[in-house]
């Protein structure tokens, strides 16, 4: 089954281990202060969760996204950003560029290493998928 497995996910696996080697290969930036949250909802009269209320309201939290620059290296962030929010990044991203902008100082990279074990499948052995499942669930609380 894994001959056949790696045959159907080969292209996958080839993009997810040139996204590996690249993000390993950089040097992290650690100055992102997670403002994409911030960035999601900047400038914007719908949120898109309005269940809990902003903590510094809405002018409040667009003064924070003006007092410093966004510096947002993670498209799957990136493509939530608010159309006011997308010129104030430091780069464009797209999807076709990801190899070239994830580094590995970025928590949606680490949780990503999640989401790439489990579309691998039995190509991963099942003691790392569960090791980056806990790295995600970490990232996560501390995303959020």
């Amino acid at each position: 089954m894994r001959a056949d497995y790696l045959s159907s996910r080969i292209e996958t696996v080839r993009f997810v281990a040139r996204l590996m080697r690249a993000t390993a290969a950089r040097a992290p930036r650690m100055n992102c202060f997670g403002l994409h949250e911030w960035a999601m909802v900047y400038r914007t009269p719908q949120l898109r969760h309005d269940q809990v209320p902003l903590r510094l309201g809405t002018a409040g939290t667009d003064a924070v996204v003006e007092s410093m620059p966004l510096r947002c290296s993670h498209f799957d962030a990136f493509r939530f950003f608010t159309d006011a929010a997308v010129p104030r990044n430091d780069r464009q991203l797209s999807r076709e560029h990801q190899i070239d902008a994830e580094q590995p100082g970025c928590i949606h990279a680490a949780m990503d290493t999640y989401k790439w074990a489990y579309k691998l499948g039995p190509l991963v052995p099942s003691e790392l998928v569960m090791d980056a499942l806990d790295l995600a669930a970490d990232a996560r609380a501390l995303d959020m």
